[in-house]
């Protein structure tokens, strides 16, 4: 049966790691998979942080026109008052 030694042969054959490679394997194949995670994450938060800048620069946009309107609007409602309390003492 020399059909059988050949297939075995062959497996055996086979290239072999050497040691240096599987004790550097273990701690490779971590290593980069913690890299990709922490440049997701840092990819995750700058994206936040832009977004967080630009919500603020719109706020601050309008904010300030905002706060105009009320104060006028606030002026108008001392003028109202004024009015009507004089009006009112005047009626009694």
């Amino acid at each position: 049966m020399p059909g059988t030694r050949d297939r075995r042969s062959r497996r055996r054959s086979a290239p072999r790691r050497s040691l240096r490679f599987s004790f550097v394997l273990p701690f490779v194949v971590p290593a980069l998979c913690l890299t990709g995670l922490w440049g997701h994450t840092a990819a995750g938060l700058l994206d936040e942080r832009i977004q967080l800048q630009t919500d603020a620069d719109r706020d601050s946009a309008v904010a300030r026109p905002a706060q105009a309107v009320l104060t006028a609007l606030q002026n108008e409602r001392r003028a109202t008052a004024v009015w009507q309390a004089k009006h009112s003492r005047a009626a009694r």
